[in-house]
């Protein structure tokens, strides 16, 4: 493994990952259909790009909202996401080029060339290639994070750019005279990664910023004290100016959202419906009044959930089940053999922070109430470090040496391919992908689409009434109206009763008026017209 920055000629590798990462996430796609959003979260995230799609921030409160309640959403002070903006940004974008599908594929594809680009800093660009077609080849394959709208690309490319910035900017300076330009490229890079961290996972972020920040002040402090001066302001001032623009757009859509610079949507939504909090060691609080007995229902099993996490022994076997998890999902069983030889590769100081990273991750989120691979997607590129770095130290076993250059290279290129071809392999037909098994069992998007388009086919406009009865999924969102209610053919609303029920259907007069009655089975769900309104 190089101890050197490779600083040239990155262009071709970075769009060669990125490009077959795009090709094979947009086969995989197509191969299986455009996903249909299963779980809350992507409903939410959804929400929040349609909303800037159309240029706004927020949505203003809707008349009657309580209608309109759903989940991880606020309905007050405005109408928006509960979210960090950064992967409904991501989603937004693939909207305005023809559907959200689009920006899952881009941020996957764009994670690819990242990791190129960040391995390029601790080896040579062989081996940045191989880690990025490897990454490639891992999350452009059936996985949930590009078969649903709910994946960690955002973070993992700002996870990328921070630690691949680091030997950039640590590196010696060089003795020729070097553009100011070129020596704010890094921090630039830097402060780009920390933006999309802190609009993505600001917590898993701050954790990944801090130890980075860290590693940086020490290498500063062993400076010469006439270019500490220097390179602190290049840094400053590459890394400042993207943060600023990045802190900016967070003041601004607190303020929108909440009416409050410094409260998060997130806060707000938690302070409204939450009955305990992410982290075990905080006490639960109060039953809120919810309108809707499903919102109960659901946050009596988070409660459920918490209280039960409470015991050691749960706890202990919730987070054995998460290691597992995360290893099947970044990792898997091939590249289980690179990863055992990296501790005998170099340079150790870099494998050392990233195993560092990961025990400070494992160590925090052992406290979760809940947790998902995304929770810790900044790692996603430095793991590929360890991998890759594992990799070089096995083709430097003593039987690989002994071949001439000629054959150790074309050696080395097929078992890059067969390695590669294996991963395809077992990502795509022997790992199973707990999350999109588990989507595969929903039948409520379908059911629900089948549904729109059936009074679609009518013409004219609609006002759907859904009645959740008490043995329908807690699981299943049916509240999934976009930004803009007005605008909508057809418009769900939760059912109040016929006194509850009243004022909305007065101000949706224009609309006609049905009855969805939802049980266990939403395939069985039954439509029934309003007949007699008032």
């Amino acid at each position: 493994m190089k101890g050197r920055v490779q600083s040239g000629g990155l262009a071709i590798p970075v769009l060669v990952a990125a490009g077959v990462c795009l090709i094979l996430g947009i086969a995989s796609t197509v191969s299986r259909g455009l996903p249909d959003p299963v779980k809350h979260d992507e409903h939410s995230l959804l929400l929040a790009a349609d909303t800037f799609a159309h240029g706004r921030l927020t949505t203003p409160t809707p008349e009657h909202w309580q209608h309109f309640e759903r989940f991880h959403a606020l309905l007050e002070p405005s109408y928006q996401s509960k979210y960090p903006t950064g992967p409904s940004l991501l989603l937004a974008l693939g909207q305005t080029l023809g559907h959200p599908i689009v920006g899952v594929w881009l941020g996957l594809a764009a994670l690819a060339g990242a990791t190129v680009w960040m391995l390029a800093g601790f080896v040579d660009r062989r081996w940045a290639l191989l880690g990025g077609l490897l990454v490639a080849v891992r999350f452009g394959l059936p996985n949930y994070w590009l078969l649903s709208y709910w994946g960690g690309a955002v973070a993992a490319v700002g996870g990328a750019l921070v630690f691949g910035a680091l030997p950039r900017m640590l590196r010696p300076p060089p003795e020729a005279p070097e553009s100011f330009a070129r020596r704010l490229a890094a921090p630039a890079l830097f402060g780009l990664g920390a933006v999309l961290l802190a609009l993505s996972r600001p917590l898993e972020g701050l954790l990944f910023l801090t130890v980075c920040g860290a590693v940086l002040l020490v290498g500063l402090g062993r400076r010469p004290r006439d270019e500490r001066a220097r390179t602190a302001a290049a840094w400053t001032l590459g890394a400042g100016a993207i943060g600023l623009i990045g802190i900016a757009w967070l003041l601004a859509h607190n303020h929108a959202v909440t009416g409050d610079t410094l409260r998060l949507p997130y806060q707000e939504y938690e302070a409204q419906y939450a009955i305990v909090p992410q982290f075990l060691w905080l006490d639960a609080g109060e039953v809120p009044a919810y309108r809707h007995l499903v919102h109960l229902r659901y946050h009596l099993g988070v409660l459920a959930r918490y209280e039960r996490l409470q015991n050691p022994g749960e706890l202990a076997h919730a987070n054995v089940r998460r290691l597992v998890l995360s290893w099947e999902f970044f990792v898997g069983f091939l590249l289980l053999v690179p990863l055992l030889a990296a501790p005998w590769a170099r340079p150790g100081r870099w494998l050392a922070l990233v195993a560092g990273l990961c025990g400070l991750y494992a160590l925090v989120l052992a406290g979760y109430q809940s947790f998902h691979p995304h929770y810790i997607a900044p790692l996603t590129a430095p793991l590929m470090l360890v991998i890759v770095a594992g990799l070089e130290r096995l083709s430097r076993l003593p039987l690989v040496r002994r071949l001439d250059a000629s054959t150790h290279a074309r050696v080395a290129w097929a078992l890059a391919g067969l390695l590669l071809t294996a991963v395809a392999v077992e990502r795509g037909i022997v790992t199973r992908d707990r999350y999109l098994a588990s989507a595969a069992r929903h039948h409520a998007p379908q059911a629900q689409a089948t549904l729109r388009e059936s009074l679609r086919a009518q013409g004219g406009r609609h006002l759907v009434l859904v009645h959740l009865l008490p043995d329908s999924s807690i699981h299943d969102e049916w509240i999934v109206n976009g930004a803009d209610l007005g605008a909508q053919a057809v418009l769900w609303a939760f059912d109040r009763g016929p006194e509850g029920n009243r004022a909305l259907l007065e101000s949706e007069s224009g609309r006609t008026a049905w009855l969805l009655q939802v049980g266990a089975d939403p395939r069985q769900a039954t439509l029934t017209k309003v007949r007699d309104a008032l």
